[in-house]
């Protein structure tokens, strides 16, 4: 027993307990455990996110925990998250440190101050690691303002915030943690750590269907569950707007990839263009070094060729804003859910007109009136995109991926969604880089994402038959014909993923 007693407790005693009990309810490692709840930490300590304490009534926290207000950073929920989730100091547990060492989850690693008020002082122009943090944050501000301001729907960000990822005010479906003793001031802050888990969990960890869920609650219009934002077999919503949302986000990808790694290309275009300049000036003095010494240029220095200019094209957000999303998925979703033996409308009142539903036909079939034949219940949506559109999923949890874990590889378990990639080529069917028939082909199987390669096309081609079968002899993979109608312009194709 003296023994017992006088072994000494670990300093990082809590912080392990913590994690543990976050990672037995959580499908995360310990580093994302603590990735994300130290960014929380400082976000909510900074005031970056004032919709917990104005809208959902969750009290500050006190002594620099989760919900305290001080320095407001002034960005959106999206644009903050990936501004700084992956741009924070790691956590320092080294044993030298004595004051000031983080230890408790609830609280802001002062390490993450310092590091921030460092930057702040203007340290970053001498420190080039500080420098390139800093360039990172202003290029990643810069893009998310353009995907929020162009491509998501309005206030995307806050109402996903407040119904995916607030705080309850009963158990949800995995209940409240309590694996561990809370002191009863940290309740309130526990409780909010591990709903904004469960948030991020659900969003891309948790297989399709809660993503899909996720992504439900924030284009439902009414009869969310009270106090929780959660969906439930009452809840409907507009089934234009579920398709609209997961293109969007799709596109928000693919701007957001195609900008950071246009910037990376960029940066390395600036490294070549100094190398090739100093080479030059190296050749430059040699020459000049070798006419001192009499000796003259002879044809054997021709073949020394000068390095070619690299070129990098300069990335186009604009060329991936949404255009109408059409009516062909939302089509076989009402179509599917008026055959079903589910109502495809709900009996009470909606809070809202449903938005951008003129162009939709009620089927014969339903009494409903024309509003409330446009939505749709979960259960249906959740059924309808599992047969019809099993990657739609996919393009919410690709997108959380991005603002929370840009640094890191897709998970492996995971099908990431890449949006069709013409690679510049022009295309009688796809007059935009952002059609929503691409989105269309890629949200039913993750063969038809990413980078394209165009065989043939009749309107550059031509309707010979011996150029169509030299464009298609020697290819043997995956293949999509798309054939349109000349009178009627109805479009209509076939898809093998098989060798033929």
């Amino acid at each position: 027993m003296g023994l017992t007693a006088s072994k000494p407790e670990s300093p990082y005693a809590k912080l392990k307990e913590q994690l543990e009990t976050l990672g037995n309810r959580h499908p995360f490692g310990d580093a994302d455990l603590l990735r994300v709840s130290r960014c929380l930490a400082y976000l909510y300590s900074s005031n970056a996110n004032p919709t917990f304490d104005t809208q959902q009534g969750i009290e500050d926290g006190k002594d620099g925990t989760l919900g305290s207000a001080s320095v407001s950073l002034g960005n959106s929920f999206l644009s903050d998250w990936a501004e700084y989730c992956s741009t924070l100091p790691s956590a320092d547990f080294s044993r030298d440190v004595v004051d000031g060492k983080f230890d408790d989850l609830l609280l802001v690693d002062p390490k993450i101050l310092a590091f921030e008020a460092s930057i702040k002082g203007g340290q970053s122009k001498i420190d080039s690691n500080m420098d390139k943090i800093l360039v990172e944050r202003q290029r990643i501000s810069y893009i998310m303002k353009i995907i929020e301001e162009h491509v998501l729907p309005p206030d995307f960000g806050e109402i996903f915030h407040r119904r995916v990822f607030s705080p309850v005010t009963s158990d949800d479906s995995n209940g409240e943690p309590n694996a561990i003793e809370i002191d009863i001031n940290d309740k309130t802050a526990w409780i909010k750590l591990d709903k904004f888990f469960n948030g991020i969990s659900d969003s891309s960890m948790r297989g399709s269907r809660k993503a899909l869920t996720s992504l439900f609650r924030c284009c439902c219009r009414s009869n969310l569950s009270k106090g929780n934002g959660m969906a439930n077999t009452n809840t409907y919503a507009p089934a234009k707007d579920l398709i609209d949302l997961a293109y969007r986000l799709s596109l928000a990808t693919a701007i957001y990839d195609g900008y950071m790694i246009n910037q990376g290309q960029l940066d390395l275009k600036k490294i070549h263009d100094r190398q090739r300049e100093m080479n030059k000036k190296e050749k430059e003095a040699a020459k000049e070094a070798d006419a001192e010494k009499g000796i003259e240029d002879d044809e054997v220095e021709e073949d020394d060729e000068e390095e070619e200019e690299m070129i990098v094209p300069i990335f186009d957000p604009e060329s991936l804003y949404p255009k109408d999303i059409g009516n062909s998925l939302v089509q076989s979703l009402l179509d599917y859910s008026s055959t079903s033996n589910q109502p495809a409308s709900p009996s009470y009142g909606m809070s809202g007109p449903a938005l951008n539903q003129s162009g939709l036909s009620s089927s014969s079939g339903n009494k409903a009136t024309n509003r409330d034949s446009n939505m749709v219940s979960l259960n249906i949506f959740l059924t309808w995109s599992e047969s019809v559109a099993p990657c739609l999923s996919s393009c919410l949890e690709t997108f959380i991926h991005r603002i929370f874990f840009p640094d890191k590889p897709y998970p492996p378990s995971r099908t990431e969604f890449f949006f069709p990639n013409l690679r510049g080529r022009h295309s009688a069917f796809f007059p935009s880089p952002a059609s929503p028939y691409l989105f269309n082909f890629a949200s039913m199987t993750p063969s038809l994402g990413g980078a394209w390669h165009r065989l043939y096309t009749s309107d550059e081609d031509g309707l010979s038959f011996n150029r169509l079968q030299n464009s298609l002899l020697g290819y043997s993979g995956p293949t999509l014909t798309v054939i349109k109608e000349v009178e009627g312009g109805g479009i209509f194709g076939a898809y093998t993923h098989t060798a033929w």
